[in-house]
């Protein structure tokens, strides 16, 4: 038996750690082309046109999908069938793509694989409890054929129930059912979930700490601005009333005559030049004098033998009375 076991070991071609990169590589390229799938599904879905040619529309349009007619064939059965949770119909398969890129792949995969189905068709009856809008090209509802199906049958449960409320009910019940097989689907779970977001609740946790901190220092460095303004302005304030009042006790100040030697010589001064005062004026007295700016002549009027008298009487011009002498020319 030992024998047995050791020629089976020796018929191994490549060492285990070979072997097991290998493995790994392969399952790594696996998992990226089902990746690559779903992106492919999602694009579809996205270029989606209710025109373009597919198994309920013949026409000899050139289709707008990315895939071509194919894509526009399965978007259109998607679309049709699960109405938006089409969106969803993919995501686990995007996931389990990435947990074998990871080596991560999930324990109970049969039933992770039966709740698929399931999590995509309850999410489509949540989604018909929806209003339609206008704008939507289909028939039926935001859920497809199997949203509606599904509502349907819960509007036949409860029948002594408003439209409105068993559509409430029965939507929020299948939203929360759905979500947790989808969770369950996808191989992750909500405690994984919350570990995944604990690092950045952290890192976010720290900024908010970081800009609160920031907000503190500059409401602090502002206080402080504030304060210094509110004491430096009353001391410039003060500052020129004082100059204002030196100012106007300069006006009274007088000139200072500078006293005379013994010889009677008056040496000039540099000190500073006061401003003036005006000299004393007493408003009484000058109410008693005569106004310089009115006039302190007569007009009379002289009759015929004044004038005749003033004309015979009057002085000759000194001009006519002195001879004038041209000067000499000389050539």
């Amino acid at each position: 038996m030992a024998t047995r076991g050791r020629a089976k070991e020796r018929r191994r071609l490549l060492p285990g750690a070979v072997e097991s990169g290998l493995r790994r590589l392969v399952l790594g390229t696996y998992g990226l082309g089902i990746v690559t799938v779903a992106c492919a599904a999602w694009a579809s879905l996205a270029t989606w046109s209710v025109h373009d040619p597919s198994l309920n529309n013949a026409t000899r349009a050139a289709p707008r999908n990315v895939l071509g007619n194919w894509g526009a064939v399965v978007a259109d059965l998607a679309i049709q069938s699960l109405g938006l949770a089409s969106i969803i119909l993919f995501l686990p398969l995007a996931a389990w793509g990435w947990h074998l890129v990871f080596r991560t792949v999930p324990k109970r995969r049969r039933l992770r694989l039966l709740a698929w189905p399931a999590a995509v068709i309850l999410l489509a009856a949540a989604l018909a409890a929806l209003p339609q809008p206008r704008s939507w090209p289909l028939p039926n509802g935001l859920g497809g054929i199997f949203g509606d199906f599904f509502m349907a049958g819960a509007h036949v449960i409860g029948p002594f129930l408003p439209d409105a409320a068993v559509s409430f009910v029965a939507g929020l019940a299948f939203l929360v059912v759905g979500t947790m097989l989808l969770l369950f689907a996808c191989g992750t779970s909500t405690s994984r979930l919350i570990a995944l977001w604990a690092p950045r609740s952290t890192a976010a946790g720290e900024w908010a700490s970081a800009s609160l901190g920031a907000a503190m220092h500059f409401v602090m460095h502002a206080g402080a601005r504030l304060k210094r303004i509110v004491r430096i302005f009353p001391r410039r304030q003060a500052q020129h009333d004082e100059d204002a009042k030196d100012f106007d006790e300069g006006e009274e100040e007088t000139w200072e005559e500078p006293e005379p030697d013994a010889d009677g010589r008056i040496e000039p001064s540099f000190g500073p030049a006061p401003i003036g005062a005006a000299g004393d004026y007493d408003e009484e007295e000058g109410d008693d004098e005569e106004d310089i700016t009115s006039p302190s002549y007569r007009i009379t009027r002289l009759n015929a033998k004044d004038k005749a008298k003033k004309k015979h009487t009057g002085l000759r011009s000194p001009r006519m009375e002195t001879p004038y002498d041209p000067p000499p020319i000389r050539l």
